[in-house]
């Protein structure tokens, strides 16, 4: 398993704590930290309370993610893009109740980690095919298929593009895309996204 490491700030512990894990990280710099996000629950704190943390993470060369489109709804997607200027959103699942929103991600190319196990145990979507990751994708969103946190939700990244395939009638070909998205977005260097293409265009069966 190759893996990468992002540094989280937690938003309902206030701005100054986000910005104190910023500065952490960039005054300890490890090669493996490669991201800095933001996690917590969206409906503390706006997006703008925590620019400067992420504008010292960006400038220091560190990837950029933020939670939002949880709970949050497609507002708190605008904010995030205005406010963090990631290039990725955990979840992000309900921009979809914004049409111009869903073609704002397109044209961006922003990337959305989408988490459909941990959405369903939130609440978030009753039943899997009400999901919208499907219309996401069918609209052009790239998207990633994640586990957020595997022993609390009982799951594990397989059985996510498992449950996921079967419900929609994903392909191999849809996973492999799927699987794609994800290491063309890593926050990691170009050798190690080309090393890892390599091997995923390997995985084709004849």
């Amino acid at each position: 398993i190759e893996g990468r490491m992002i540094a989280i700030g937690v938003r309902h512990f206030g701005a100054a704590s986000v910005e104190r894990v910023a500065k952490e990280v960039i005054g300890n710099p490890h090669p493996m930290v490669t991201g800095f996000g933001l996690a917590g629950d969206e409906r503390e704190g706006h997006p703008a309370n925590f620019a400067k943390a992420f504008r010292m993470a960006g400038d220091a060369g560190l990837g950029l993610t933020a939670h939002a489109g949880e709970f949050g709804g497609p507002d708190s997607v605008v904010a995030a893009l205005e406010f963090l200027r990631v290039k990725r959103l955990g979840h992000g699942v309900r921009a979809i109740e914004d049409k111009d929103l869903v073609k704002r991600l397109v044209d961006e190319n922003v990337v959305l980690e989408v988490c459909p196990g941990s959405n369903l145990a939130l609440g978030v979507y009753s039943v899997l095919r009400f999901h919208p990751i499907n219309l996401l994708r069918r609209a052009g969103v790239q998207v990633t298929l994640n586990s957020d946190d595997p022993p609390f939700f009982h799951t594990t990244l397989g059985k996510e593009y498992a449950s996921v395939s079967k419900t929609f009638g994903w392909s191999f070909e849809d996973q492999m895309e799927i699987t794609r998205n994800a290491i063309e977005s890593a926050f990691c260097d170009h050798a190690t996204k080309q090393r890892l293409l390599v091997r995923l265009d390997s995985a084709h069966v004849s």
